[in-house]
Parts: structure tokens; C-alpha cells; sequence
């Protein structure tokens, strides 16, 4: 499998840039890379922030001994087993990670920074193993546990290509190389942002924090023009896997700048990145006022107090605005689905080269009045079937499937497990409608996994008879669009 690279120049051109001077640092480098056994490595400077509520009785402390406030800060060098395709990244570290027999917390994480060598992209085969100061006894029991362990083996990224499949060729310069920023990610100074209250926790997803943030641009700065820096949680383990839905995010991104519906995207590093940020929260938020706001109107009404004036009274969407909010989703998504299509010999779009495989209501969200759809981190890439490499234009479409689909808004062959193309994301998307059309998530009054059984029966979610009867224009347009 090719993988994401990003490269660096070779160690003895970076020796010829070098100075007198630089003869010290020429030595230790030289010295570093005989020990490494690399080609050549480095010693990027690597910062990360988790949200961490430490308990009373935790030993972790700062370089002076003072005791951080809610939060773990973290430098080191990289693992070069699992990061042999980029040159830095944020790795996070907890307390049972390698730990050695009979040794404190705080001699684990001095020993540790100090033991991970250097990588780069040309290096994949190195084992972080050889470079942990360990007793054998535990060098054995973490071998055990890679060669042993399903969830080792489940934590590893799936591969782009197959022996059935491969990426089309105009695409397979971009699916398969990220271009990390890490430099404009080092620009804040985060840890003086946390410690005096002036980057505070916004939100999270299922996997990443966000944080505002001050743009580090200087026009910026004077506007005080904020960005979301987005974050691993804490809960979640620093693996190949997790890693690649985190480039494979910042690849979408970037590939989309052009459209005003998809959210930008201004650097990435590691599990981290810097994205345009949302003032007015996701469309989730604005249907949940509206339905909040909708009921209060009618039990105010039935209760005969109809002529009392109520802040709720804003909030109640119009038809005209439920129409605008389906034509953004539709639109965001169809940028998405356009944007690098896979096309017949004809030049006939048959595939989207992008699958969201996550089209929910939290996906869109409010930046400057409009619903930006962001989130990719789940994202599929479409590729062709190295049978039909030669039968013109961009081959035959390969699907792929995802071995975990939750919740209630999916599709048919997502639940059944099956293979999946850019169609699941258009079911989600009439999901989107259904909850914008009836005022109601869909399977709202049924539970997960009899929602999932009729969703792969065929069947509908319950929409009301008066909706069905309706002849307004905007009712009569979004059943069409749902159905």
C-alpha cells in the first residue's frame, strides 16, 4: 500500500546547506542517524492538548512542579512504526503506554520522549520496540500484544488499494498524499492560551475536540478572527487508524476549497487541524429550536394565550427558510460528489470520487449564515476495478464497506453490510429532508436496531397524513427530494 507521505530533503543535501558553524549539530545528527538506523531522521517539535479533568492523587506535573489545570500538554518525538509516512504529528500519551516494570509516571515519560527516534518517509519497517528503554518482560508482553491482539490488528489503516482494487490514476496522486502544515499549528502558543482562560473547550464530535482559537495571521489578530482548532479526544487511542481518518479529512478539505458550501480548511498536523469556524452552531441545533419553539406556539395556542408575545416566536421556520436549508444541504453535498467524479470514456460523471458516509444534520454548519458541510474524518474514497483499467476513461467504480454503522439514518446495504458507493450518502441526505419536511427525526418513536430491520426491509419512517395531503409548494418539493 502506498501511503500518505509527506518529504523531506535527503541528509547530506541538508549537509551542504550547512555551515562551519553547524559542525556540532552536523555530529550529533550524524551520531543520532548510525544509532537510528535510518537514512536519515529528525527531531520535529510536536505539541498536544487533551482535555484531561486530573484527579486529586495524579502525579502529573509540569516541568516546574506545578500541578496542570485540567489539561495534559505534551511534546515528543514520533513513533516511527506508526508514523513512518509523515515527518510530525501530535501523538498522545497515557499512563499505561509502555510502561516499564517498577518505574514511576514521571521517570515513563522522561524516558520516553527520550527513546522514540526520529522518521521519515522512506523508512517503513522501523519498530518502535528497539528504541524503548524496557525490561523483556514487558518488550514481551507488547510484542504479545501486536501479534496477538484483534483489536492491534483492528487499530492498523485500511489499505486505498487491493488486489481487486485501485485508485484511478487522475486520482491517485491526491487519495494517496497529504500535505501536513504543522508549522502554522506551532504558531499559537496553546499552553499559555489554556492556562489563562483564553481557549476554552466549544464542543466535540464522536472523535475530536474543538477549541477557538485566534487566527496567528497579524491582519487577523487585529480583527480578532478566530478558527477551530480541532483535537483527538482523550478517550481515544493514538492508532494508524485513527490517524488516516484524520489526513484522509484534511485531503477532502483541500480538495474542496473552492466550494463556498463545504467548510475550509486552513492546516493540519497529526490528528489536529485548523478549520473555518462556525459562529451559529449546526443545522441539528437550528431544527431543535424550531421544533422547541414550534410546540410552545401550539400549546400556547390551544391554552387560548395566542396574542402573548414569545422569544420562541422568532425561531419558527418559515417555508421559504426550510427550503433554503434543503437546497444548502443538496448543494454542499453535490459539490462533494463532483468534485474529482470518476467519469466514463465519454466524460459521463459514474461516480463521485468521495464518499461522506456520515450525511447528518450535526454535519452542516452555520459559518456567516450559511450550512457548511464539514466533517470528513469518516470519508471513503471511490477507486476502480484493475479489471476495467483499460476499458477507458476512469474504469469500472469500486465500492468499499465501513464495519461499524450506527444509529438510525442510514442506509439499507450500510446496515446489511454490504458494499457501499456514494448512494448511502444520498439516502442520509433524504434523512436530512424528512426531518426538515415533518418536523420530526425519522424512526424517532422506535429503537435502534427495529429501525435498522425496516430500514433493510424497505420501509419508510411514519410521515403525517396532513404532510402527505399537502399541496403548498414547499411540502410538495421536499417529498419529492426525500422520496
Amino acid at each position: 500500500m502506498a501511503v500518505p507521505t509527506e518529504t523531506e530533503p535527503h541528509f547530506h543535501q541538508r549537509k551542504k546547506k550547512m555551515k562551519g558553524g553547524d559542525a556540532r549539530y552536523l555530529q550529533h545528527e550524524k551520531l543520532r542517524h548510525e544509532r537510528s538506523g535510518s537514512e536519515y531522521s529528525r527531531k520535529p517539535r510536536v505539541v498536544g492538548i487533551y482535555a484531561y479533568q486530573l484527579n486529586e492523587h495524579d502525579d502529573w506535573k509540569w516541568d516546574n512542579n506545578i500541578r496542570l489545570p485540567h489539561y495534559v500538554f505534551i511534546t515528543e518525538r514520533i513513533d516511527p512504526y506508526l508514523l513512518s509516512h509523515t515527518s510530525q504529528t501530535l501523538r498522545r500519551i497515557r499512563s499505561h503506554d509502555y510502561y516499564p516494570d517498577n518505574t514511576s509516571l514521571s521517570e515513563v515519560m522522561r524516558n520516553y520522549k527520550l527513546a522514540i527516534a526520529g522518521s521519515n518517509s522512506d523508512i517503513k519497517s522501523e519498530d518502535p520496540l528497539n528504541f524503548l528503554m524496557l525490561l523483556s518482560k514487558s518488550r514481551d508482553a507488547l510484542n504479545d500484544i501486536r501479534y496477538g491482539s484483534e483489536d492491534y490488528e483492528e487499530a492498523m489503516a485500511t489499505p486505498l488499494e487491493d488486489e481487486n482494487c485501485e485508485a484511478a490514476p487522475k486520482n491517485a496522486q491526491w487519495m494517496l498524499h497529504s500535505f501536513p502544515t504543522c508549522n502554522f499549528l506551532h504558531e499559537n502558543d496553546w499552553v499559555t492560551s489554556v492556562r489563562t482562560s483564553k481557549t476554552k473547550i466549544l464542543g466535540n464530535g464522536y472523535w475530536r475536540d474543538v477549541w477557538p482559537v485566534l487566527d496567528s495571521e497579524p491582519s487577523s489578530l487585529l480583527r480578532q478572527k478566530k478558527v477551530a482548532l480541532k483535537t483527538i479526544r482523550y478517550e481515544h487511542d493514538y492508532t494508524e487508524r485513527n490517524f488516516h481518518r484524520h489526513v484522509r479529512d484534511a485531503i477532502v478539505s483541500e480538495r474542496l476549497t473552492s466550494s463556498p458550501l463545504v467548510t475550509s480548511i486552513y492546516a493540519f498536523c497529526g490528528n489536529s487541524g485548523y478549520f473555518e469556524f462556525a459562529t451559529g452552531g449546526s443545522l441539528a441545533n437550528l431544527l431543535e429550536q424550531h421544533y422547541v419553539a414550534k410546540m410552545n406556539a401550539e400549546s400556547n395556542k390551544k391554552l387560548g394565550r395566542s396574542h402573548v408575545e414569545n422569544d420562541d416566536d422568532n425561531k419558527v421556520l418559515d417555508q421559504h427558510t426550510k427550503l433554503s436549508l434543503a437546497y444548502q444541504v443538496a448543494a454542499g453535498l453535490a459539490d462533494f460528489h463532483d468534485a474529482d467524479a470518476m467519469r466514463d470514456k465519454n466524460g459521463e460523471i459514474i461516480s463521485a470520487a468521495m464518499v461522506h458516509a456520515d450525511i447528518t444534520l450535526d454535519q452542516y454548519i452555520n459559518v456567516g449564515g450559511v450550512y457548511k458541510l464539514n466533517d470528513f474524518n469518516r470519508c471513503r474514497f471511490m477507486r476502480q476495478y484493475r479489471s476495467s483499467a483499460e476499458s477507458g476513461g476512469d474504469g469500472k467504480p469500486c465500492g468499499f464497506q465501513v464495519d461499524n454503522n450506527p444509529a438510525k439514518n442510514r442506509s439499507p446495504e450500510e446496515y446489511a453490510y454490504t458494499v457501499e458507493t456514494e448512494k448511502i450518502d444520498i439516502y442520509s441526505m433524504g434523512n436530512i429532508f424528512y426531518s426538515i419536511l415533518t418536523d420530526m427525526d425519522p424512526w424517532e418513536e422506535t429503537i435502534e436496531k427495529k429501525a435498522q430491520e425496516a430500514v433493510m426491509r424497505g420501509e419508510r419512517p411514519y410521515v403525517p397524513l396532513a404532510i402527505k395531503a399537502s399541496k403548498d409548494f414547499v411540502d410538495t418539493a421536499l417529498r419529492k427530494m426525500m422520496w
